[in-house]
């Protein structure tokens, strides 16, 4: 055996070191020396292209190749393990032509490895390192004709993917994910919630708390999928985790949407019971409760102290497996159904989402393997469950054994959850730009200097807002990018180590304007929005993902979900690109264009522009947005809403004097007395398009 990180090492799956050679390997970490002893192992000599002591140069490479010898390649400066792919040197592409040779992707994975990385360490019940066992897995050779930077790194991507969903820990079941995380944390603070007093529970409460449910559950309730409507806090993390332990499939409702639209949601979903807090339900009397709602407190009350005291025991004393066996939460849950959340029907109606247990304890390794904090670390959760975002991040990712959640029931109060950040010391925030532009108003720096980061997601992130934020704050404001189908979480840009800490040759690990690099084991490809037809993914062109994150399918609807899933690939309707160190783009959504005479034309941009062309960039509340709608004779014409008293003729000179072109002047304004948004600030785009067609 060959020795990479600790652990013996073997070629699986997919895909073997070509017998005709030699080539170069591209591999995607720190393991390239290791990866050339396996290769001399198997009877073809390798070299080491790099910087380090008994690595060779280009030079030497070329020569190696040209005397039978393969050659074995990293990315470019990364002296670091890790699992996001980072710039590759273009150097090796011209050094693969002169010697007219094959580049061969390789990915080295830890397949029977413990679930998380934290800071880089691997741990287990305990948090101790464990070894595991390391493997390597190669893809298809590029021939020297088809080699380009946007082609290796695309098939990096696909063989990356293909190595993360081989890995244990991504097939487990998320509740013995959690039974893991919170066992290994059974005195130690997990939650606290803010709202309720600072209440604050360790992992063995909250676990003792979720197995009560999970018994009263699978008493109560022979449906599969039980709703829930509560806000962020310990009643929700109680909830969900115990819908999940009892097998059950738990379907945060949104209770900001309206009566008609959770109708259609419990109505779809079968719902006959739901879990909520008597004092909530007082205050949504237009909510369709069904005839079988609960009350959580009472629901725990009926359990007594003594029941909790007794599960908390349990969970102490029996090994994993053993809990795990007596609650009968098994080890894998693969691609069975583990959560269903509705898309907020902001371009349409509400569709409703499935998501396995390998797309949300996958997506929770990525942020996990991504962002790094420690367990000793804290975020702050104060987005709604009903959400994607909140709900694997703020919810999930703590339960799973990341850091501990400090929670808030509401995003919209800047001050109070500045107050929380503040007195919790809380690390790191995620949040929306819609949210996050109150902190600029009503909070002092001082109030929030104990952040080491704050995150947006859900909408983009405006470069003036991040600028301003930043400014104030001395805070890094990173934007992320995902999507309810993602279980979210796509990519997210990070902060920059510090000078002395930085052995990736000088990268970056952030650029403005992108929405960051995709998470480890995500595939990405882009096809030509017209035509379909695949192009480099380095051009604009409809965005598409394949990974353990990407969903199961749309609820009760097989051909919108045929129409999105081809193969495991997922069509996200989003037009983006990538550069070549490896930062996604999103230039736009394929339905927020407007085709005008044959040419494209991006309504996002258009609203950018209005807002800056009448100085209304640092407004709280969207105060334009363009829809479309048909034209007899140009196809479709663009229509203007907005809050602003003014007219056509304003906003055509305006936009003509940041020298837009006449196609993309709008003929038709109409003005509102407030821009339609949802819960989570982002734009109603489904009222704005009845707006515009109604509009004159």
């Amino acid at each position: 055996m060959v020795e990479l990180f600790g652990g013996g090492a073997r070629v699986i799956g997919r895909g073997h070191l070509p017998k005709d050679g030699p080539g170069i390997v591209f591999v995607n970490s720190v393991t390239a020396r290791g990866l050339a002893r396996l290769i001399g192992a198997m009877g073809r000599p390798a070299l080491v292209w790099g910087d380090g002591p008994g690595e060779v140069s280009g030079v030497s490479a070329v020569e190696g190749l040209r005397s039978g010898k393969w050659v074995v390649v990293r990315p470019m400066g990364s002296e670091v393990r890790t699992d996001v792919l980072l710039r590759l040197d273009e150097r090796v592409l011209a050094a693969a032509q002169e010697a007219g040779v094959a580049v061969v992707p390789a990915w080295v994975f830890e397949a029977d490895g413990p679930p998380f990385f934290i800071m880089g360490q691997a741990y287990g019940r305990a948090g101790s390192r464990q070894r595991a066992t390391t493997q390597v897995r190669f893809g298809e050779p590029i021939v020297a004709g088809m080699l380009s930077v946007a082609a290796v790194r695309s098939a990096m991507y696909g063989l990356g993917a293909e190595c993360f969903e081989a890995r244990e820990d991504v097939g487990e079941h998320l509740g013995y994910a959690c039974l893991r995380g919170l066992k290994s944390r059974l005195f130690d603070v997990v939650l606290t919630d803010a709202y309720d007093g600072g209440r604050r529970m360790t992992g063995g409460q909250l676990l003792a708390a979720g197995m009560a449910v999970a018994s009263w559950l699978r008493k109560n309730v022979e449906e599969r999928r039980v709703g829930i409507v509560l806000p962020p806090g310990a009643g929700a993390a109680i909830a969900n985790l115990g819908a999940v332990l009892a097998g059950k499939v738990p379907v945060n409702l949104n209770f900001t949407a309206g009566a008609v639209a959770n109708q259609s949601a419990i109505r779809q979903s079968g719902l006959r019971v739901v879990v909520t807090a008597s004092a909530l339900r007082s205050k949504l009397p237009s909510f369709p409760w069904p005839d079988a709602t609960h009350d959580l407190r009472e629901i725990l009350g009926g359990i007594g102290k003594g029941g909790l005291a007794a599960r908390f025991a349990a969970a102490a004393a029996l090994p994993l497996p053993a809990l795990a066996a007596w609650l009968g939460v098994p080890r894998h849950g693969g691609a069975s159904e583990a959560a269903l959340l509705f898309t907020s029907g902001s371009a349409g109606d509400p569709k409703g989402v499935i998501l396995s247990h390998r797309n949300l304890v996958g997506n929770v390794v990525q942020v996990a393997e991504t962002l790094q904090f420690s367990r000793d670390d804290s975020l702050l959760g104060c987005l709604p469950i009903f959400h994607s975002f909140g709900l694997t991040v703020t919810l999930w990712y703590p339960l799973c054994g990341g850091p501990r959640v400090v929670t808030y029931i509401s995003p919209l109060d800047a001050q109070k959850l500045a107050s929380v950040v503040r007195e919790h010391g809380v690390r790191l925030m995620v949040t929306t730009p819609t949210f996050l532009r109150g902190f600029l108003k009503s909070v002092p720096p001082e109030d929030l200097e104990c952040l080491a980061m704050a995150v947006t997601g859900a909408e983009k992130l405006p470069v003036d807002l991040a600028e301003a934020f930043e400014a104030r704050f001395g805070i890094p404001l990173r934007e992320g990018y995902g999507l309810t189908e993602t279980s979210p979480v796509v990519s997210v840009n990070l902060t920059d180590p510090p000078p002395e800490a930085n052995r990736l040759g000088g990268q970056v690990s952030h650029r403005r304007g992108s929405v960051g690099r995709p998470v480890p084991g995500l595939a990405v490809r882009v096809t030509d929005a017209e035509t379909g037809a695949a192009c480099p993914i380095v051009e604009t062109g409809v965005l598409w993902f394949r990974g353990a994150n990407i969903f199961e399918g749309y609820l009760g609807e097989p051909d919108r979900t045929a129409d999105v899933l081809q193969g495991r690939w997922f069509r996200t309707g989003d037009l983006g690109r990538m550069d070549e160190d490896g930062f996604l783009y999103i230039e736009g959504r394929l339905a927020r264009f407007s085709k005008i005479g044959g040419e494209m034309v991006p309504l996002a941009t258009m609203e950018q522009h209005l807002h800056a062309a009448f100085g209304m960039v640092d407004a709280e509340r969207p105060v334009f947005v363009v829809c479309r709608r048909p034209h007899p004779e140009r196809g479709e014409e663009l229509v203007v809403i907005t809050t602003l008293d003014v007219g056509e003729r304003e906003v055509s000179r305006r936009l003509r004097e940041r020298g837009l072109p006449n196609l993309w002047i709008p003929r038709v304004v109409h003005r509102v007395e407030s821009i339609p948004v949802l819960a989570s600030g982002k734009l109603d785009l489904r009222v704005c398009d009845s707006m515009a067609r109604d509009a004159r």
